[in-house]
């Protein structure tokens, strides 16, 4: 449901918080096209932060560059990181 998506994603918004993550940071999303992506990408926006979107399939020479140029603050390249986000259901607050 809508609720559990929400859920979801503030818990992993108060993960990244927890790493540092918040206004004018980037957070690079790799994550093959799946519920943990929409929830990486709903909570690094309720961070506060922005989101650097990294097709896993892309050659490896071009992902390397993509990260080295946009130098994220985290980078959410494993389904678990999403999935065992721990934290408050709540909204988080940001700056």
């Amino acid at each position: 449901t809508y609720r559990q998506l929400d859920a979801r994603a503030n818990r992993f918004a108060h993960a990244l918080i927890a790493r540092g993550v918040g206004p004018e940071h980037l957070v690079a999303v790799a994550l093959p096209r799946s519920l943990e992506s929409v929830v990486a990408v709903l909570g690094v926006l309720k961070a506060g932060a922005a989101y650097l979107p990294v097709d896993p399939s892309y050659p490896k020479p071009r992902i390397a560059f993509m990260l080295d140029d946009a130098r994220p603050t985290v980078t959410v390249d494993d389904p678990a990181m999403v999935t065992d986000a721990a934290g408050p259901d709540t909204d988080p607050a940001t700056a």
